[in-house]
């Protein structure tokens, strides 16, 4: 083990292989990187042909995140290929070499998309064959990225959304012949399974510190709110019905802030406080109020409705 890494066996025998640094997206979380070694092996042990194995994941001091994996053969038509889109051609040359790329790996590549979607990785699959895929000198298809385990749910930020669909990844498991592969994978499984819930289990602890007391915030938001919400304001908003008369309203203009200010209260309210529902569905009521009393412009006219 390394610093904030992970790996099979820190005594195994020496392979060839190649390291590979992680970038582009958020920093997996340590969790994340083991994860994404322990989901990466299986795939390897249920596809051996198709998935280069991992041989370690880690974290340097500095911060930057490597992936060690099995070093591949690659076909020498496919190397020549390779070593003219990068040569810096031009985007015309470009395209050309990225087809023949396309069209030297084949039928393989969609055919290794359908294994991984059968064994649980249809949305974990990032397509892009000239990157992504490759062809070794014995005409086998490779798929070259590694797998994450699971990400943060981005419609509920307190809980993480798994990457793998985890009965039919249970099913391909099932139908290995190997006994011990099997048991393998099955362990692998649950140390994500496990981790996963680790991790879900300290966000929510993380979230429960950060959360405050709702109503110093929920009483601002009503004072902001309170004179555009009187019966007078309300009717003098409504009562514009041209884009003339709206651009040229200062009083509307006020409202508008308004507006934009208590959106960013609310956004702050439901994520960071321990508001009620049914006060914050109060509080975004009289929000929707003004908001439709200061209309939306369109085609000319000032649209209360929306």
């Amino acid at each position: 083990m390394k610093f904030g890494g992970f790996e099979s066996d820190p005594n195994k025998e020496e392979k060839k292989s190649v390291s590979e640094l992680l970038e582009g997206g958020e920093k997996d979380t340590p969790r994340q990187l083991k994860g994404r070694y322990l989901l990466t092996k299986i795939v390897h042990l249920l596809l051996p042909k198709n998935i280069p194995d991992i041989y370690k994941t880690e974290e340097s001091v500095d911060g930057k995140q490597t992936v060690d994996r099995e070093w591949i053969s690659t076909a020498p038509e496919l190397v020549r290929l390779w070593e003219t889109l990068r040569s810096g051609a031009d985007e015309e040359d470009k395209r050309s070499t990225e087809k023949l790329i396309s069209k030297e790996i084949g039928a393989g590549s969609r055919e290794l998309d359908l294994e991984m979607s059968r064994v649980g990785l249809g949305f974990n699959i990032d397509d892009a064959p000239t990157e992504n895929y490759t062809k070794k000198e014995n005409g086998d298809v490779l798929y070259l990225k590694t797998f994450k385990s699971w990400e943060v749910d981005l419609l509920d930020p307190s809980k993480l959304e798994m990457l793998f669909d985890e009965e039919e990844l249970r099913d391909a498991i099932e139908d290995l012949s190997d006994p011990e592969t099997k048991k393998e994978c099955l362990r692998l499984l649950e140390e994500i399974l496990a981790l996963a819930k680790e991790e879900e289990l300290e966000m929510k602890k993380t979230r429960e510190a950060e959360i405050v007391e709702s109503g110093p915030y929920a009483t601002e938001i009503e004072e902001i709110l309170e004179p555009f919400l009187k019966e007078e304001v309300l009717a003098r908003l409504n009562s514009l019905t041209t884009e003339e008369e709206a651009r040229s309203n200062e009083e509307r203009a006020s409202a508008m802030e308004i507006l934009t200010s208590v959106m960013n209260k609310l956004n702050f309210l439901i994520n960071k406080t321990d508001i009620a529902d049914e006060k914050y569905d109060e509080l975004y009521k009289k929000y929707r109020v003004l908001f439709r009393a200061v209309g939306m412009v369109n085609r000319g006219m000032v649209d209360h409705d929306r």
